[in-house]
């Protein structure tokens, strides 16, 4: 599962070929140079590696597929990286389950630099992990944690599309063990010294073991007013009739629970003329709510009772459709005694 960091993305270190055409970095992972993608070497006919030109990582058998934010489908302004100076801190939201893998992704570059990972839970405990992020041309550190390069053999690049030094250069990834029993809430990123050095966030994957949080659809609007009213008697002083309000909207369904039910219709304005068409509006859609769904890891049963109230919910919207109907026909009869009234001799 990619974990969302896009509002905390401010730079571009990547050179993309967007929309046919170079987009240089314009925050270097060294302040001097950044990297490439794939298809940007190939427009400048250079012999060099480049970063995958959607940003994904396939999975094998050292990490899940990871999916950075860089891609030559993107807009040419789209953020992609963020980088930590001096001594800074970075706090990550995750999705609040428990997890058996949670990978951050990093470079260090002009030399090795301290860092220290700290795992936030829900119930307000943490755990904090520090290493040396070794330099982005060095054999990365033993652990623990656990450290991959998630890409290696790279040239990096000026700002003009230049090569300025040999293949040597890689991502790296760090991987940390979350507490089974608890639900992570954040990773806070560290970079607690190193006036030199630069630390770049490229992004993290993690792998859920528990219900991942998603959006429940809202419920329905309520259908419209059954008909417009009747018109009063004539010469006579009862008030025009407006037509039934429209029911409310059905729940709406989901793996927990489902958004709340739309609002009632309006009912239809009075009349001079009785018709069968013309009934008050609709009510608004509910609001959706927190629902929770299995991750991949987890086991089927959320997904069996989500079933089951989604087919409750079904009957139930077929008994309000079927209530609706009949009120409206009632109205209908209601308009056209009435008029009958009205046509009376007085």
């Amino acid at each position: 599962m990619q974990i969302s960091a896009e509002s905390l993305l401010d730079g571009r270190s990547v050179t993309t070929f967007t929309d046919q055409k170079i987009v240089p970095w314009t925050v270097g992972v060294d302040s001097m140079n950044g990297l490439m993608t794939h298809a940007a070497v190939t427009s400048l006919n250079q012999n060099a590696s480049g970063l995958p030109d959607d940003g994904v990582f396939a999975a094998s058998d050292v990490h899940p597929e990871i999916v950075l934010h860089f891609s030559n489908a993107a807009g040419a302004t789209e953020p992609q990286t963020h980088l930590l100076r001096a001594m800074d801190t970075l706090d990550l939201p995750v999705p609040v389950t428990t997890y058996s893998k949670l990978i951050v992704v990093l470079t260090s570059t002009a030399g090795a630099t301290p860092v220290t990972l700290t795992l936030r839970y829900g119930d307000g405990s943490s755990s904090p992990v520090s290493f040396m992020l070794s330099d982005w041309v060095d054999a990365l550190p033993a652990g623990p944690p656990t450290f991959f390069k998630l890409i290696d053999a790279l040239r990096k690049w000026d700002a003009k599309g230049n090569i300025n030094d040999l293949p040597i250069h890689g991502i790296a990834a760090v991987v940390l063990t979350p507490d089974a029993n608890k639900p992570l809430a954040s990773v806070q990123i560290a970079k607690t010294g190193g006036t030199n050095q630069y630390l770049t966030f490229w992004g993290a994957t993690g792998v859920a073991t528990g219900m991942l949080p998603t959006n429940g659809s809202g419920g329905a609007g309520g259908g419209g007013g059954a008909t417009t009213g009747g018109a009063p008697a004539s010469g006579g002083t009862s008030p025009a009739m407006a037509g039934s309000g429209g029911m409310g909207g059905v729940a709406g369904g989901g793996a927990s629970n489902g958004g709340a039910a739309g609002s009632a219709g309006t009912g239809g304005a009075p009349s001079s003329v009785i018709s069968a068409s013309g009934g008050g509006a609709g009510g608004s859609a509910g609001s959706a709510s927190n629902m929770y769904a299995p991750s991949n890891e987890s086991s089927g049963c959320g997904v069996a009772a989500s079933r089951g109230r989604a087919d409750r919910t079904i009957l139930f919207g077929f008994g309000l459709l079927l209530l609706s109907r009949i009120r409206r026909r009632r109205a209908t009869r209601s308009g056209v005694l009435l008029e009958s009234r009205a046509n009376l001799p007085q």
